[in-house]
């Protein structure tokens, strides 16, 4: 199950990949904007998402191209 970013805002975004990743993982809240990739990398770093190839997010300028990226290469539970 992949979360589309287009149209959301990051906080929905995350929140809403927060609740899904949360079946396996225990996911931090995002509360600011300007901290995407240390969220996004603490994401990385979790033992389900792990070796799945994802993207470096300090690669990326905008969250949503990060999270395109994402959701290309993580397989996630439904």
């Amino acid at each position: 199950m992949n979360i589309d970013p287009r149209g959301l805002t990051l906080r929905q975004w995350a929140d809403t990949m927060s609740l899904v990743l949360d079946k396996t993982i225990q996911v931090e809240r995002l509360d600011h904007n300007e901290e995407w990739r240390e969220w996004a990398t603490n994401i990385l770093r979790t033992p389900s998402i792990e070796g799945q190839n994802v993207p470096n997010p300090y690669q990326f300028n905008d969250w949503r191209e990060w999270a395109m990226r994402f959701n290309q290469v993580v397989d996630l539970p439904g």
